[in-house]
């Protein structure tokens, strides 16, 4: 916000008032001149002095309201200026929280009955689906050690859940993490760009 200054004040208000008050002041003395035969040379010196005066203590007057209008109006300015700024820092710390939870929840561990019954899960960057050997039994699939886990899902000899990706997002034999607490590895392919399907025995 701009800062409002004497100079605006004195063009919008006191520079019309002085232009009234010289108004009045000349308009003063043409009448008093158009009846100077009546009056003695220190009445109209006393008059003058007196409209003098009385315009002095107004613009005086006027010169400390505008002042406090001054101060107040700036205070407003700084207080508006503060509030702004609090509230862009209270959404920058409520974006800030809301990226982290998020980070939380797409990295924690799931459970896999959870997995089973949601189907479909965003985890550390990726879509996480699943295809069951019931379905596509793979027996084309070189996979070593092949078995079905605690969980239902299908495992090589070292214990990797048997995994699934389209080869231009992860390249086969590939070893990644997993949202279920151990680690997998693509064997197979046929899922969309940026999908990994895991192979399970439900």
């Amino acid at each position: 916000m701009n800062k409002i200054t004497k100079k605006d004040v004195f063009e919008v208000l006191l520079l019309p008032i002085l232009t009234a008050l010289f108004l009045g002041v000349l308009l003063s003395r043409i009448d008093v001149n158009a009846s100077a035969q009546d009056l003695s040379e220190y009445t109209l010196n006393s008059i003058h002095e007196e409209h003098i005066q009385t315009s002095t203590e107004l613009i005086v007057d006027m010169h400390e309201v505008i002042e406090d209008a001054l101060d107040d109006a700036n205070r407003q300015i700084k207080y508006t200026s503060y509030l702004v700024k609090r509230e862009q820092r209270i959404q920058a710390m409520e974006e800030q929280y809301a990226e982290e939870r998020r980070i939380i929840e797409e990295t924690r561990y799931m459970d896999p009955a959870l997995f089973v019954s949601r189907g479909t899960i965003k985890w550390n960057g990726h879509k996480w689906t699943y295809y069951s050997e019931k379905v596509l039994p793979g027996g084309g699939l070189d996979i070593p050690g092949r078995h079905v886990d605690e969980d239902g899902f299908v495992c090589d000899v070292n214990g990797y859940i048997c995994l699934a990706s389209d080869l231009r997002y992860i390249a086969r034999g590939t070893i990644i993490d997993t949202p279920f607490g151990k680690k997998g590895k693509i064997y197979d392919t046929g899922c969309d760009y940026g999908t990994i399907d895991c192979y399970v025995s439900w």
